[in-house]
């Protein structure tokens, strides 16, 4: 019985197949997708950039990825919770370029806010608590 997983236990593992299945055409496009812990929290925090290694140079737009990114951030809201990180000018989403960051909170994204970028990103972070 110690081996049998809970019904609705979410693991870290639930997440990733989730979230493969979720960006499928992204991770398709040469996207990855880079689950882990952050700072020793229940927190998993997802990264979506391309080639970790050489991302400072594989840069992409806001507009390349969000009509894909926005459906997956609506289900991901839907099973699981986006929480904030604990720094008080974070919101629970951060796009990250090469000179500065933004954040912004789920539903300004959701509500397809203009996101107005003046550089490339190589990053877009949020945190997840299972």
């Amino acid at each position: 019985m110690k081996y049998l997983r809970r019904i609705y236990e979410n693991s870290e593992e639930d997440l990733r197949d989730f979230c493969e299945t979720n960006l499928a055409y992204l991770l398709d496009e040469g996207y990855e997708l880079f689950i882990g812990d952050y700072r020793g929290s229940k927190s998993i925090s997802l990264s979506l950039g391309r080639d970790r290694i050489h991302r400072l140079i594989n840069k992409f737009r806001w507009d390349d990825v969000k009509d894909h990114f926005i459906p997956f951030l609506v289900r991901l809201q839907n099973r699981y919770e986006i929480v904030k990180p604990n720094y008080n000018y974070m919101k629970e989403l951060a796009f990250i370029g090469s000179f500065t960051s933004q954040y912004y909170t789920v539903q300004e994204v959701l509500d397809d806010k203009p996101i107005e970028l003046e550089y490339l990103l190589y990053d877009i972070n949020f945190f997840i608590d299972l």
